[in-house]
């Protein structure tokens, strides 16, 4: 998924379930989501191995995307890693809806 998407849907994230603070933290958010975009376009590119791969990927992703946003934003554990779960919920239904309007279209 795009760095400009992973953005939008963090940031909506963050801003639907945080009280107040998004404000305080917009571009460590902004950074967060452009640096789980680069992390996943180069691990992508190294590792190949299918469905399997990809999964993988996602959940470092998801793992990463919680961990910097309890560590580098200060928030509670709990709300980091709902956001976080959420934003791999949202990518997954991305990425699914993407494949199968690829598959309608041919």
């Amino acid at each position: 998924m795009g760095i400009v998407v992973n953005a939008v849907v963090l940031y909506i994230l963050v801003s639907l379930l945080t009280e107040s603070m998004e404000s305080a933290i917009r571009w460590k958010v902004l950074g967060i989501a452009v640096a789980v975009g680069v992390f996943e376009v180069v691990a992508s590119g190294l590792v190949t191995g299918g469905i399997p791969a990809a999964v993988a990927i996602l959940v470092v992703c998801a793992a990463l995307v919680g961990v910097l946003l309890e560590f580098f934003c200060k928030m509670p554990r709990k709300t980091a890693f709902k956001i976080a779960g959420l934003f791999v919920a949202m990518r997954l239904l991305f990425d699914i809806t993407l494949l199968a309007w690829a598959g309608m279209s041919r």
